[in-house]
């Protein structure tokens, strides 16, 4: 899973945003797997550290007096807030204090009476300085953003070939949430991707990877079938709705004319930190400091090795 790749990688990488994916990972497969994952940390971890270092730091704040929260599609994510690992280093105060699933914000929209659409507009609050033009910016699509992004950074970075804009052309190999993709030059695969869904797809790549015949450079893993869309923190299907059709909604929702595609090396803030905080290029030890985490072997419960050898 990691005989020649450069600079001594581990291959394939794994993505680390899904902290069910990355628990289970920890107490099930420990260090046979970990090397493999990514060290990037997640959305939320990164937006902790954002609020409670940068943001608190040129405001003049104790962040301890500061309450984050983070509003995300899956209750694993309140776990992820409480690793130790996502603490300001050298105390107990936490990046992020506490966690909100989508479906737990509009219960509480509910039990208050309002309705979203009356409610009055607002810009986004400028973090760190940087102006916004209250404009809704996202990268194009739901599911498999992580995957897009490397794969497209890859391809131009490592082979100088621009992937053309629009949905890459992933292909179900096993079932609809295990799919791939590939990159060719002068006739032969030289990037292969994966979207890995779901804990019986995430044992199958398990499996690929252990044996040592993992065709894979990168994997997006989640815990979820059809993956965030599908969190068990979000809003269910309003009756006479299918999940999968709630699915499709969420995922055309991402492509919705107010929703302005954009890469995120071109989001101004990352422009303004990367050469002011980051060490002006990814993985300098400013940015391994700030942008990236480790993970642990863990103890796993009983039920937990049954299920993991049945």
């Amino acid at each position: 899973a990691g005989g020649g790749a450069p600079g001594g990688a581990v291959l394939p990488m794994l993505a680390s945003a899904c902290p069910g994916w990355v628990c289970y990972a920890e107490k099930t497969h420990g260090k046979l797997v970990l090397p493999n994952i990514s060290t990037a940390k997640s959305p939320q971890a990164v937006m902790g550290m954002l609020v409670k270092r940068l943001a608190c730091a040129a405001a003049g704040l104790d962040p301890a007096a500061v309450y984050h929260t983070a509003v995300m599609p899956c209750y694993d994510k309140k776990l992820e807030a409480s690793r130790a690992d996502f603490n300001i280093p050298g105390g107990a105060t936490a990046e992020v204090d506490s966690v909100l699933t989508t479906g737990e914000v509009a219960q509480l929209l509910e039990d208050s009476g309002a309705v979203m659409s009356s409610l009055p507009e607002a810009p986004p609050h400028p973090l760190l300085g940087v102006p916004t033009d209250g404009r809704l910016y996202g990268y194009p699509g739901g599911a498999g953003g992580y995957l897009d992004h490397v794969f497209r950074t890859a391809a131009r970075e490592l082979f100088g070939q621009e992937v053309p804009v629009g949905p890459l052309p992933l292909r179900a190999v096993r079932n609809p949430d295990f799919r791939e993709v590939a990159l060719q030059v002068d006739g032969r695969p030289v990037l292969r991707f994966a979207a890995v869904y779901g804990f019986r797809n995430i044992q199958t790549l398990m499996r690929k990877i252990k044996s040592g015949r993992c065709e894979y450079h990168y994997a997006e893993v989640m815990a979820c079938p059809s993956g965030c869309l599908n969190g068990g923190g979000q809003l269910k299907a309003r009756p006479g709705q299918s999940p999968a059709q709630l699915i499709a909604a969420l995922e055309q929702s991402y492509h919705h004319p107010a929703v302005i595609p954009r890469q995120p090396q071109d989001a101004p803030l990352v422009r303004q930190l990367y050469p002011q905080t980051f060490g002006g290029r990814p993985f300098s030890q400013k940015a391994q400091d700030l942008l990236h985490t480790s993970y642990h072997v863990r103890d796993k419960p009983t039920a937990v090795t049954i299920a993991s050898d049945w």
